[in-house]
């Protein structure tokens, strides 16, 4: 097995609680998004599991210092970059959460919660940008090869790591 996909907007769609919130634009509630995400993680993830890719969460600095904390931590972030314009093309509005005034509301979210998080996470070589307007394949070889040399990164500081311990043990 390799990855799991969580889609933190399914989760919370899936949630009573959150529901009203993202369909109208609005961020669920710290707590009830981390339970609903969590509680994702915790029934889709298992043993076998190289990891997981999480969707759409962390997007303030409150969500990502919790999940950081309560969670599991975020080794690495993809942003998958797109203009306003390319993005107001391809939302389906005929989707509750696809009407114009939700998409402007997300977008200046974006802008005023998400991008600081993005900033931080790229001072600390934690983020990568991909061209969402690329061709699709594209964007998902892109994607797979971060996320492989990532793991591949994580696996090479453990062995540091341990080798480093076994020097200073003798």
């Amino acid at each position: 097995p390799g990855y799991v996909h969580i889609s933190s907007g399914k989760a919370l769609r899936a949630s009573d609680d959150a529901r009203d919130a993202i369909m109208s634009g609005n961020l669920a509630p710290l707590e009830i998004a981390s339970l609903a995400v969590k509680e994702a993680i915790d029934e889709m993830v298992n043993d076998k599991a190289k990891g997981v890719v999480l969707e759409g969460f962390p997007r303030t600095q409150e969500q990502l210092e919790y999940f950081n904390q309560n969670i599991g931590g975020l080794s690495h972030a993809i942003l998958i970059d797109v203009d306003e314009d390319f993005m107001r093309k391809n939302v389906d509005s005929s989707e509750p959460n696809g009407k114009p005034e939700v998409v402007n509301k997300r977008i200046s979210f974006f802008k005023h919660e998400t991008l600081p998080i993005l900033g931080y996470l790229d001072d600390n070589q934690k983020l990568t940008v991909v061209n969402g307007e690329d061709d699709s394949n594209e964007v998902f070889v892109t994607i797979c090869d971060t996320v492989e040399y990532y793991e591949g990164k994580d696996k090479r500081e453990q062995s540091m790591f341990e080798k480093d311990g076994d020097i200073e043990g003798e």
